[in-house]
């Protein structure tokens, strides 16, 4: 099965100066056509975007996105959010997240 990973800086984060740094997934090619046929969905409906809840992103900040192990060595560890979906419009994908105990 092909498959891309990604890893994309973060912007965004609303009411909260602490936002991951770093975002990283894996697009399958089932996912891939997934999020084509969405993007068809919304444009021929003339919709701003389809919203859906999705786990396959791994989303990092700073040092605390590293654990020590019991060998000493850092192991990268990402770190905890909730509501993880999957933005789609017409003619972009995007994935967003809360931090774990963040949300008002």
């Amino acid at each position: 099965m092909e498959k891309k990973t990604f890893s994309s800086e973060v912007f965004g984060g609303g009411d909260y100066d602490n936002v991951p740094d770093k975002a990283e997934f894996v697009i399958r090619k089932d996912k891939a056509m997934d999020i084509i046929r969405l993007a068809g969905v919304v444009k021929a409906n003339n919709a701003y975007k389809i919203e859906a809840f999705d786990y396959i992103t791994d989303w990092f900040q700073g040092e605390e996105c590293f654990d020590e192990t019991e060998t000493g060595s850092e192991e990268r560890k990402p770190i905890r959010t909730d509501c993880n979906t999957l933005n789609v419009s017409d003619d972009q994908f995007w994935f967003a997240a809360y931090l774990k105990h963040t949300r008002k």
